[in-house]
């Protein structure tokens, strides 16, 4: 996957081009440039039945075809996504969580970026019982959520 900066906060991500079960090619991409805060599961809910910003949707069109020059978009198809923050945006977390149980989650925006090396890591970790990662294992300990505070 490619990232291209265009404002320190603001970035657009673009995944290699995917051939989906319809046999059509898709280039999947997307921007973290919406500021909209859904603290409620009604709120998300409702965010994805309202379905996806078109002039959004629009701008993003617009966006790769500047990025890639010479790209022929046939069509685009727009949905709904969220992202979903830990406090610090501390991501990702991978590790043993029980006995037989690992767990790998990428989180705050960089899940897509990273998937395939947490997926691999994961798997190591869960058929071999190692750490097969540069990074120490500490960085991306799973951190729980103190239920008695609920």
């Amino acid at each position: 996957m490619c990232i291209f900066q265009l404002e320190p906060v603001k970035y657009t991500y673009i995944l290699p081009p995917i051939k989906y079960p319809n046999s059509k090619i898709y280039l999947k991409f997307g921007a973290h440039d919406l500021d909209r805060t859904l603290t409620t599961h009604a709120q998300v809910t409702n965010h994805y039945r309202m379905g996806p910003d078109q002039a959004h949707v629009n701008k993003l069109a617009q966006e790769a075809s500047i990025l890639i020059p010479g790209l022929a978009i046939k069509s685009v198809v727009g949905d709904s996504c969220v992202t979903s923050n830990t406090p610090g945006k501390v991501a990702p977390f991978l590790g043993t969580a029980l006995p037989g149980l690992v767990v790998a989650a990428g989180g705050c925006g960089h899940g897509a970026m990273g998937s395939d090396e947490i997926g691999r890591v994961a798997a190591v970790l869960a058929i071999e019982g190692r750490w097969d990662c540069g990074l120490p294992q500490e960085l991306c300990r799973i951190q729980y959520k103190n239920m008695a505070r609920l």
